[in-house]
C-alpha cells in the first residue's frame, strides 16, 4: 500500500455568517496505483484530524469517511460533516490558530491508513487553503490532476503544492512562487460578476522597477510624473501607455471617436529618429539575435517630421532595372477630385467626406498593375508612393524633349539668321 501513488486536490467550500467559523471543507483527491494508473469505482475509506498549533499539534476535531471513486479516481467528501471520532466542527476557534488538515486514506476502504497527508488551514478571513499533500508516508511521483505534469518525486513536508480558493472551489495553485487557475469560467477583480476570463473593475498598472511602469486604463486621462494627459471625450475608452523616470511616456488611446498615438520621438539605439517604426519580424532571427532592427527589419518609420519613410538601400534590393518610357502610358491616366462614399451609419452621425484628390484605381491596373492591390471582394487600392519614381521618369523624359526642341529651336534661330545677313547682303 506504501507504493500506492495518488495526487490529492483539496478545495474548500465554505459558508460564513460574519464572524463565525466554516460550516464544511470540501475535499477532493485523484487516486493512482503504483503503476500511476487511476483507482476507479473503488471503496475508499479516509480519516481527518483538524490540528491545533503545528503539523504535529492536538487533535481538536476527527472524522472518518467512506466514499467509493468514480471512473476518474476522484473522492469527493465534506469536512465537518463525516462520522464523528471525536471534537466538535461547529466549535472550532478558527481564530485561535494556526490549524492544520491531516488526511489518512486506505485505498482498500478498510482502517489501514497508509496514506497521510497534511496542509495548514489559513482561516482569516475563512479564505481556506491546503497543500496537495505536504507529507505522505512513502515516497510517491505527484501529478498535476490539471496539466498531467510530474511535479516532484519522494514529496516531504518540504515538498509543498498549494491548492485553494477563496471563492471556495480550490481553482487556484500556488507551486513555489507560480500561481495558475484550472476554472473553465471567469475570473473577476473589483467585480462580482464577470464577464470574461479576466475582467478587472480599475486601472491594471504592472510595473518592473521603481518609475517604470506601464498602464492600462478605461479612461480618457492618464496622470503620471510629468503631469496630466487627456486625450478626448469620447466614449468606450481604452489605453495602453508605458513611461519612465523622467516623465517621458509612450502609448496607445482609443475612443467612439478617435484613435491617437504618442510617442517621445527620441530614436531607437542606431535608428533613425523617428515617433513610429515598423520592422519586418521574419527579417531577424530572435534565436540568435536579440536586436529587432538587425538584418534590415526595419520596412517603415514615421519620423520626428511626421513624414513616413521607406527603405532604398541598394544592398536590400536585387533585380533592379532602369523604367522605360512613361510618359505614353502616364498620359492616359487622369487625376480627379471626389468625395469617398459614406455608410449609412457616418450619414446617421452626421459625417461630411473631405474633398479628395487621387486617382482611379481601375485606371491605374490597365498601365501600371503593378501599383495596385485587388482584395478578394474585387476592391482596389493604389500604391500613391511608388507613383513618385515614375514620376520622376516622366519628368526626365519630358526634359529630354524639352533639350531636344531647344536644340532645334536654336538651330533654326541660326538658319534664320544666316538668310537675314544673305538677304541684307544682296541688298534686299
Amino acid at each position: 500500500m506504501k507504493n500506492l501513488l495518488t495526487t490529492l486536490l483539496l478545495t474548500f467550500s465554505c459558508t460564513f455568517i460574519f464572524a463565525q467559523s466554516p460550516e464544511s471543507v470540501s475535499y477532493q483527491a485523484i487516486l493512482r496505483n503504483a503503476s500511476n494508473a487511476l483507482v476507479t469505482n473503488q471503496a475508499v475509506a479516509s480519516r481527518v484530524s483538524i490540528l491545533s498549533g503545528s503539523p504535529t499539534g492536538t487533535a481538536v476535531y476527527v472524522e472518518t469517511h467512506s466514499v467509493t471513486s468514480n471512473v476518474n479516481g476522484l473522492i469527493t467528501f465534506e469536512i465537518g460533516n463525516g462520522t464523528l471520532v471525536s471534537g466538535n466542527f461547529s466549535t472550532i476557534d478558527w481564530g485561535n490558530g494556526p490549524f492544520f488538515i491531516q488526511t489518512e486514506t486506505d485505498p482498500a476502504g478498510g482502517t489501514n491508513y497508509t496514506i497521510t497527508g497534511t496542509s495548514q488551514l489559513l482561516s482569516v478571513p475563512y479564505a481556506l487553503h491546503a497543500n496537495t499533500a505536504d507529507s505522505v508516508s512513502g515516497g510517491f511521483t505527484e501529478t498535476d490532476p490539471v496539466y498531467g505534469a510530474s511535479l516532484a518525486s519522494s514529496i516531504t513536508s518540504a515538498d509543498t503544492t498549494r491548492w485553494g480558493s477563496a471563492g471556495a472551489d480550490g481553482d487556484w495553485t500556488v507551486a513555489t512562487n507560480d500561481m495558475h487557475s484550472a476554472v473553465t469560467g471567469n475570473v473577476g477583480i473589483g467585480t462580482t460578476t464577470p464577464a470574461n476570463k479576466l475582467d478587472v473593475a480599475g486601472v491594471i498598472t504592472v510595473s518592473e522597477s521603481a518609475n517604470d511602469e506601464m498602464v492600462i486604463n478605461n479612461d480618457d486621462e492618464w496622470t503620471h510624473s510629468s503631469g496630466l494627459q487627456d486625450f478626448g471625450d469620447g466614449g468606450d475608452h481604452f489605453m495602453v501607455a508605458s513611461r519612465e523616470g523622467s516623465g517621458e511616456s509612450a502609448g496607445i488611446y482609443g475612443d467612439g471617436d478617435h484613435v491617437t498615438l504618442w510617442s517621445p520621438g527620441d530614436g531607437a539605439p542606431g535608428q533613425p529618429g523617428a515617433l513610429v517604426y515598423v520592422c519586418d519580424e521574419d527579417s531577424y532571427n530572435g534565436a540568435i539575435d536579440s536586436d529587432p532592427f538587425n538584418n534590415a527589419a526595419l520596412d517603415a518609420y514615421l519620423n520626428t517630421s511626421g513624414n513616413w519613410v521607406a527603405p532604398s538601400d541598394i544592398n536590400r534590393k536585387e533585380n533592379i532595372v532602369e523604367l522605360g518610357s512613361v510618359m505614353e502610358e502616364l498620359m492616359k491616366i487622369k487625376g480627379y477630385t471626389y468625395n469617398f462614399k459614406l455608410v449609412e451609419e457616418e450619414i446617421e452621425k452626421g459625417d461630411v467626406a473631405p474633398l479628395t484628390y487621387g486617382v482611379i484605381a481601375q485606371e491605374v491596373i490597365k498601365y501600371f498593375p503593378e501599383l495596385v492591390d485587388v482584395s478578394d471582394g474585387g476592391y482596389h487600392y493604389v500604391s500613391y508612393t511608388e507613383f513618385i519614381p515614375i514620376l520622376i521618369k516622366a519628368v526626365q523624359e519630358q526634359q529630354t524633349s524639352i533639350e531636344q526642341l531647344q536644340a532645334e529651336k536654336e538651330a533654326l534661330n541660326q538658319r534664320l539668321e544666316a538668310i537675314e545677313q544673305r538677304l541684307d547682303q544682296a541688298g534686299y
